[in-house]
């Protein structure tokens, strides 16, 4: 639900401008996880460096890492690691077959979902991962199993014993390969049956990991990264991958937060644990949608020079209808009732004097002053004579602008309500560049 009042516009000293119109929504848990409202959506599926520089400063620590992964990779480059910093996350090897010892390389980042990743090469020493279709698999792996996890069941293929076992690194590196690699790695396991934990993890990411994307509205979900060593760029051994391969994870949050900043674009970030996107569509111009609890309640603010406009999306309860405010019942009627609940007022006036808090309602006090001025707060009698000229004024266009010219500023809409709405706020303004806000 939509909660706005009326189309409104405030000229105040630094000006503000409120566009709202009532549409409802509804929170529906089936849809895509990757969709976070119309037209927005995880920009997982391309190359994840927005400035196109790709290339990334890796050191490759050595085995084993100091937490999920089998070995650990510091990246020193901006803008995946602050100015003068660098960011340690976990890695594992892609491909059985390959190796990297210990050392600083350059390296080319894909997310896993990057349609640019080498994929469609049909000789392997130029293919970076062999399962391409499961690597959503892996996603859901990285995101639901962790070192530590307890197992104590039969694995198909492995007996009538059962795995009992603590998951550790070794078992979700056998699990990377089995996944997206075309060597399990039984023999580096140590043999036949001690790898029923991989074999678990695997059968367990095959099962419920298909299709898998990673959900937009977590800030703390991980997604895969492939790192690629820079490969050889002339001659018949032109993009041959002569090193190992590695995946590493990172977060929603850390990923996008880090690229650098795209006019025109939408990135994401986070603040006290809500996810925001944020974008700037011209100098003028800027957008940011904190979302509040999943895709469809968010508080979305869009400034246009020193103008605010504030949209709140939220998922109606089934018990609002009951509720009594100072907006009305919440029916959909809006009917102005009272504080007793039952006495109808028609005045708005009226209504708002109604529901006005005095310092003597000791309930809604705990300590409290009186006023400097011991009177109600009352609407200057002249405000409606002052209101009736200012609109005359407008719909005089005093500065020579027509509405036919704010029509057309604002014939990019499609909506009447929003024609109407950007129309009366392009004539209040006198500024025809105020329709680019819609």
């Amino acid at each position: 639900m939509k909660y706005t009042t009326a189309a409104t516009l405030l000229l105040l000293t630094q000006g503000a401008y409120g566009l709202f119109r009532d549409q409802s929504t509804k929170k529906d848990p089936s849809q895509s996880l990757r969709k976070l409202e119309e037209g927005m959506v995880c920009e997982l599926d391309h190359t994840l460096a927005r400035s196109a520089d790709t290339e990334v400063s890796v050191y490759v620590r050595s085995y084993p890492g100091d937490g999920e992964g089998l070995f650990d990779i510091t990246v020193s480059k901006q803008p995946w690691a602050p100015p003068g910093g660098s960011v340690t996350n976990p890695g594992w090897c892609v491909d059985y077959d390959r190796f990297i010892s210990t050392g600083t390389y350059s390296m080319d980042i894909f997310s896993a979902f990057d349609s640019q990743l080498h994929y469609h090469n049909n000789d392997p020493n130029k293919r970076a991962v062999d399962k391409r279709e499961n690597l959503p698999n892996l996603a859901w792996m990285i995101n639901n199993i962790n070192v530590g996890d307890k197992i104590n069941t039969k694995v198909p293929g492995y007996g009538n014993r059962k795995c009992k076992r603590t998951i550790n690194m070794k078992d979700m590196q056998g699990a990377v390969w089995r996944i997206i690699d075309n060597n399990n790695g039984e023999s580096w396991l140590g043999g036949s049956n001690k790898d029923c934990a991989s074999e678990w993890i695997k059968n367990q990411a095959m099962a419920y990991g298909n299709g898998y994307e990673p959900d937009c509205t977590d800030p703390d979900e991980l997604v895969p990264l492939i790192y690629v060593v820079d490969t050889d760029s002339g001659g018949t051994n032109a993009g041959t991958i002569t090193n190992q391969v590695i995946m590493s994870e990172s977060k929603l949050s850390s990923i996008e937060g880090m690229l650098d900043y795209v006019e025109g674009e939408w990135h994401r970030a986070s603040i006290a644990g809500f996810m925001v996107r944020y974008k700037q569509s011209s100098p003028s111009v800027r957008e940011a949608a904190i979302y509040v609890d999943g895709p469809k309640e968010k508080i979305a603010f869009k400034t246009f020079k020193s103008f605010v406009r504030i949209d709140v999306d939220w998922n109606e309860s089934k018990n609002y209808g009951g509720s009594l405010g100072l907006l009305g019942s919440y029916d959909h009627e809006g009917a102005r009732f009272g504080r007793d609940g039952k006495t109808l007022i028609k005045n708005f006036r009226q209504f708002g004097q109604e529901w006005q808090v005095e310092d003597s309602e000791p309930r809604l006090f705990h300590s409290y002053e009186g006023a400097v001025v011991n009177r109600k707060c009352v609407m200057p009698p002249t405000y409606t004579k002052k209101a009736t000229s200012i609109r005359q004024k407008r719909r005089l266009a005093e500065s020579g602008m027509t509405y036919e010219d704010a029509e057309d500023a604002c014939n990019h809409l499609k909506d009447p309500e929003e024609i109407k709405s950007c129309v009366y706020d392009v004539i209040a303004t006198q500024d025809l560049s105020m329709a680019s806000a819609w």
